[in-house]
């Protein structure tokens, strides 16, 4: 299969699987009930994956996200976030304090560390990606426009996720 049928698969299969959202998590925040949808995706990061992104899904953003930093190109990268302007910014700051060769090295290690995406949370525009870790769950965040999924450092839901996401690290909530 060439890479443009590969890619074509990988995203049919997450437009796919994004419709059947599992089970709802409602949560309390501020005395009023949010309700997430929650899809469990359990899909283990690796090499393979470093070219199979696109901003079809959030867990596909995020791989070409880093896949774009693991070959140095920020300025790529940074058009894949909802604040392209700051996203460069914050990512050539850290290439120029590590070095070029260091900062792909270390954007290569995202596909070999054995991180796990658990699943995804859903709440309007905003989704949460939960990545298992050697450190515990961690969050990526990301909002859908116009069809396409942007990473966010500042999603409009962000206090109800960072709830939920302290729930999940804390064991009250189990994916």
């Amino acid at each position: 299969m060439n890479r443009r049928a590969a890619l074509i698969a990988f995203s049919v299969s997450f437009l796919m699987v994004a419709g059947a959202y599992g089970k709802e998590i409602i949560v309390e925040v501020n005395g009023k009930p949010a309700k997430l949808q929650y899809l469990a995706i359990n899909h283990e990061i690796k090499e393979n994956d470093i070219d199979k992104g696109s901003q079809e899904s959030a867990m596909a953003c995020s791989l070409l996200f880093y896949s774009l930093l693991s070959k140095g190109d920020v300025q790529a990268a940074a058009k894949l976030s909802s604040d392209p302007k700051a996203t460069a910014e914050e990512w050539m700051n850290y290439q120029q304090r590590v070095g070029a060769d260091n900062f792909k090295k270390e954007m290569r290690e995202y596909f070999k560390t054995k991180n796990v995406v658990v699943g995804e949370l859903v709440l309007a525009e905003d989704t949460m990606l939960v990545v298992k870790t050697e450190d515990g769950e961690r969050a990526q965040f990301y909002q859908k426009k116009n069809g396409k999924y942007f990473m966010t450092d500042k999603p409009t839901a962000g206090e109800t996720l960072g709830k939920v996401l302290n729930m999940i690290q804390e064991g009250k909530i189990k994916l």
